[in-house]
């Protein structure tokens, strides 16, 4: 075993969560170690129960996934709903979901929106794609195809060249089906955005 496993190991005992958290990667990835679930099960855990947002996000996705341990999605939701709740964008998005399919919770279109939007304002491309999808299809909202041309926009900020091409299929795909008028009020509400000169409201 190299010796930055040991003194991780060294500074996990100690309860540094960082350490705990890294071992974790560690051994979910197999980097200096061989891949180990269980392990990495274990250190995420530990680094959780000390509050580590990061970590009760990777050991959520453990559970979604049954990796390590048994398929929970009760238990994903529980850790998933912690992180969310300390901001990490990541775990609300995944929240959204649980809430949107009803895994691990009550099955809630309001909830999933609203985790969604939490996700959404602070950058996350999945998040705000998935709340043009829903103004697009009339899941859980009023179809709304400005509402969702412009969420479909502000998915394309930041995004990889892959994400882009994504959602510019999805923007084409769903302009068959605007009048020209509601376009125009679409891409004027993105450039409002992002001039800074309004406050959006998204309905969510």
């Amino acid at each position: 075993m190299k010796k930055s496993i040991a003194f991780l190991e060294e500074q996990a005992a100690a309860g540094d969560t960082n350490a705990l958290f890294t071992l974790g990667q560690f051994y979910e990835f197999g980097k200096e170690v061989e891949q180990d679930f269980s392990q990495a099960l274990r250190y995420y855990q530990k680094a959780a129960d000390l509050g580590l947002a990061v970590a009760r996000y990777n050991l959520a996705v453990l559970y979604e996934h049954g990796r390590g341990t048994e398929q929970d999605y009760q238990k994903a939701a529980m850790y998933y709903q912690q992180a969310a709740e300390q901001g990490d964008p990541w775990a609300q998005n995944n929240l959204g979901y649980l809430y949107s399919h009803g895994k691990g919770l009550t099955q809630s279109d309001a909830h999933a929106m609203h985790w969604y939007k939490s996700a959404a304002e602070q950058g996350h491309f999945q998040a705000q794609y998935n709340i043009a999808s829903r103004f697009a299809a009339g899941q859980g909202v009023e179809v709304d195809l400005v509402e969702a041309h412009f969420w479909f926009n502000r998915a394309t900020i930041g995004a990889t060249a892959l994400n882009q091409e994504r959602v510019n299929k999805a923007i084409e795909h769903l302009e068959r089906y605007m009048e020209p008028d509601a376009i125009f009020l679409a891409k004027t509400k993105f450039k409002d955005y992002l001039d800074g000169s309004s406050d959006i409201e998204t309905g969510a």
